[in-house]
């Protein structure tokens, strides 16, 4: 019972640091700045990539801002229970 208690715990600390690292990370998604670096890395792993360039490109500009936006109306709980850090929470609607 003891090992299950610990585990429960490190269940929830595991849980827990995933939701304030997440909440901290779509707290920056919404600076312009860490936009235009995002953007930018995007940009670089083009160049790099053995893809057609252009089109990579092209693909950054016209769906980039949508995706960043899109990750930016997710709930830290959902992005952790997604990966895997968290167990998934269960509404209940009465």
């Amino acid at each position: 019972m003891n090992e299950l208690n610990d585990k429960l715990r490190d269940n929830e600390k595991v849980c827990s640091v995933c939701k304030k690292a997440v909440r901290e990370l779509i707290s920056r998604l919404k600076q312009p700045k860490m936009r235009s670096k995002i953007v930018e890395a995007l940009l670089d792993y083009c160049e790099e990539a053995d893809e057609d360039e252009d089109e990579c490109k092209r693909m950054i500009y016209r769906y980039g801002p949508v995706i960043l936006h899109k990750l930016e109306k997710f709930k830290a709980s959902e992005m952790c229970s997604m990966i895997g850090m968290c167990e998934e929470e269960i509404a209940m609607k009465i």
